[in-house]
């Protein structure tokens, strides 16, 4: 059986050590009340925006998206003028189908390969000479050589042909990734600059935010977790993002560090362009679970 004194340092033991937990979970808490997270704010961006320009000199045929309009990865969203290239394609398409050439060497080889056989027959009869069965073996030699050549020929006419039409795809604009168009800067009919903007479009999903935080939290956040964050007029409430990168190095004379959150997007009914900050440094999930221990506790 216990005695009395041991159960009051039993007893003792437990409130000491409740308490030290309870002066860790509150300095913590003190340490991050600390930091005025409304000055460490970023501005919400797309996650990927382009201007794509024009890939050569030329005349805009049509363009065929609107400003606002939702577009997919390899959807066109101009064309080119193409009708000379079309025509080039055209050409190189018969060529490479043309087998002329090649027929004209083949039937010149078999008969080189017969004269040769005859003079060898001939020249066993002793009714050719030597320089005759000399001269019709150079004659089928050539023709083998014109005849290969003929083949090579065939297959570079594929090789250009297939090379033009893919100069003719390069007549359309397409989009690079799925967005959304934001500005058309040309119209159609216009001629173009090898380096001059057509369409500039966004990716508002997920969007993206940089934030510089002070380097006294660096190491406190955890990457791939959901954290709350405020956002500004016009949102003016608590976003979900996902840290998505923890830049290793601090900027020295700032002392702070970048971080990248990510905010999913997929109706596109946030705009980009606000400005957010951080809530706290607990993830959502580690906070879920600290409120439902809390509960649990009050729980008579």
């Amino acid at each position: 059986m216990r005695t009395i004194p041991t159960i009051l340092a039993i007893v003792l033991l437990a409130n000491v050590s409740t308490g030290l937990h309870g002066q860790d979970q509150t300095a913590e808490k003190t340490s991050e009340q600390l930091i005025d997270f409304e000055k460490y704010e970023g501005v919400v961006i797309p996650s990927q925006e382009v201007e794509v320009i024009a890939p050569f000199q030329g005349i805009l045929k049509n363009v065929e998206v609107k400003e606002g309009d939702r577009i997919i990865e390899g959807d066109r969203m101009a064309q080119m003028d193409d009708r000379v290239q079309s025509f080039v394609v055209l050409v190189a398409k018969q060529q490479a189908e043309s087998n002329a050439a090649m027929e004209r060497a083949k039937a010149a080889l078999d008969e080189a390969d017969l004269v040769y056989n005859q003079t060898n027959e001939m020249v066993a009869r002793h009714a050719a000479s030597n320089f005759e069965e000399q001269r019709a073996k150079v004659v089928l030699e050539q023709a083998r050589a014109d005849y290969d050549l003929a083949i090579e020929g065939k297959d570079q006419m594929k090789t250009q042909y297939e090379l033009e039409l893919e100069k003719l795809n390069e007549h359309r604009i397409e989009a690079p990734f799925d967005g959304q168009v934001i500005r058309i800067h040309t119209e159609t009919g216009a001629t173009l600059k090898d380096d001059q903007p057509v369409v500039s479009i966004a990716s508002l999903d997920p969007l993206k935010v940089n934030m510089y935080l002070p380097v006294s939290v660096f190491g406190q956040l955890q990457k791939d977790q959901t954290y709350t964050i405020i956002a500004d007029e016009p949102i003016n409430g608590p976003l979900k993002a996902q840290l998505t990168y923890v830049d290793p190095i601090i900027d020295s004379a700032s002392q702070t560090f970048r971080c990248v959150f990510e905010i999913p997007n997929p109706d596109y009914k946030l705009p980009a362009g606000f400005t957010a900050h951080l809530s706290s440094m607990t993830p959502l999930n580690t906070a879920q679970a600290q409120v439902d221990t809390e509960k649990s506790v009050q729980t008579p």
